[in-house]
């Protein structure tokens, strides 16, 4: 199987590449537990007791990335929406968008693969004369600046590994410039497929990445990320007690009280031992308590790390003030204000690349328009909202002071 990165023009960009898909593979283990199996299969007899200590380590890290995927987005109000009548045609122009890209089934995706991976990633298509936007898998999306502080690509690279027809594995590529659309299968340009074109209809490359929560790394912070560094440990646990069982694979026998000359043989797996003489399988000194007492304060180290688990704690109670609400899950809230900026910077960056090359989404090419910042983070019923305002407006009243107009 040959592959792009063979080719002169596309070699500068292979480490890169690399790079990026074996820290998000990384992420991807961690996301689904995998990372652990490899040494559950390693542990021999040792991998049923330990397994149902530390496989429901690695559920609340999925946990927290549905969390994030249900709350950051927000609704996706524009400023002023549902307070005030709003720009109408921007509106539309959104709920067509939208519409035509199914955002209410594969919208979640967007923050989904964020949290998941520390990085996203939203491509501009053209189905049937109608742009749409749809999420996209980002570990296999490789995009090119010409220097860092450009916000829209010189040329995007999607490389990806499947199985043909006789279930061989062969390496698919699409290259897009501005100018147009290349593809490759094993290193080879190939025409383009049926229905495609291979010139560039929006004349830019149609891809925005965003990063989960900004901390100046190339692909960001996935929102598990400080659970990883403990999880780390059990990692390096398991490696260890897997190196014991491997070393102590074959039972190792001691025989007290005969010389090897004493010992008679009969059959397969019959010994006679001289009277008095007596044999002991030596096992491994493991300390499974303490292995296990380990495991549980890495599974408390996890939940600190991932404030998205604090509705746990607020379901043992009975009722909750609505205004002491934020105050309880502070940490996610915090969280969430720290991640939202960075999907709405890239939701109207091609919200407003739709508005440049399709007439029906032209009001969205306007470059002051901007999500609302103030939309909640915790979703509140109508009867909350109407106390928390009433609240607000009774202490407003509070600080102006007593009415003394009509004295």
């Amino acid at each position: 199987m040959g592959s792009i990165f063979e080719l002169d023009e596309f070699k500068p960009f292979k480490r890169g590449f690399e790079d990026k898909q074996k820290t998000l593979d990384i992420r991807q283990s961690y996301y689904d537990g995998s990372i652990y199996r490899k040494w559950d299969k390693k542990l021999g007899w040792l991998g049923p007791r330990l397994g149902k200590d530390v496989k429901p380590l690695f559920l609340p890290l999925a946990r927290a990335v549905d969390i994030d995927a249900g709350i950051i987005p927000g609704g996706w109000l524009f400023e002023g929406e549902g307070i005030e009548e709003g720009d109408q045609g921007l509106i539309d122009a959104r709920d067509a968008l939208f519409k035509a890209s199914r955002w209410d089934i594969w919208g979640i995706l967007f923050v989904h693969y964020g949290a998941q991976y520390g990085v996203s990633a939203l491509k501009m298509v053209s189905r049937d004369d109608r742009v749409s936007i749809s999420p996209i898998d980002p570990i296999n999306l490789f995009l090119i600046y010409n220097n860092p502080v450009q916000l829209r690509p010189v040329m995007s690279l999607y490389v990806e590994k499947v199985k043909d027809a006789d279930g061989k594995d062969i390496e698919k590529a699409e290259v897009i410039t501005p100018e147009a659309f290349r593809f490759f299968l094993d290193g080879k340009e190939i025409d383009a497929p049926e229905g495609m074109a291979e010139a560039n209809p929006f004349k830019m490359v149609p891809y925005i990445e965003v990063r989960h929560i900004e901390t100046g790394d190339q692909w960001g912070e996935c929102t598990f990320q400080k659970a990883m560094t403990l999880l780390d440990e059990v990692n390096s646990l398991a490696g260890k007690l897997a190196k014991v069982v491997e070393d102590h694979g074959d039972p190792q026998w001691a025989v007290f009280g005969a010389q090897p000359s004493n010992l008679t043989h009969s059959g397969d797996k019959v010994w006679f031992f001289p009277e008095n003489a007596k044999a002991e399988i030596m096992v491994p000194e493991i300390d499974i308590e303490g292995t296990l007492a380990f495991i549980q304060e890495i599974k408390e180290g996890v939940k600190e790390a991932l404030p998205e688990l604090s509705f746990d704690e607020l379901r043992s109670k009975d009722q909750i003030a609505a205004e002491t609400l934020g105050l309880q899950l502070i940490e996610l809230v915090l969280k969430v204000q720290r991640a939202r900026p960075n999907y709405d910077a890239g939701l109207i960056e091609i919200m407003q690349m739709c508005g440049e090359v399709s007439p029906e989404y032209k009001a969205l090419a306007d470059e002051d328009i901007r999500f609302d910042q103030e939309r909640p983070i915790l979703p509140l019923d109508p009867m909350t909202k109407i106390r928390i305002e009433q609240a607000q407006i009774t202490l407003e009243m509070m600080k102006d002071g007593p009415d003394t107009s009509s004295e």
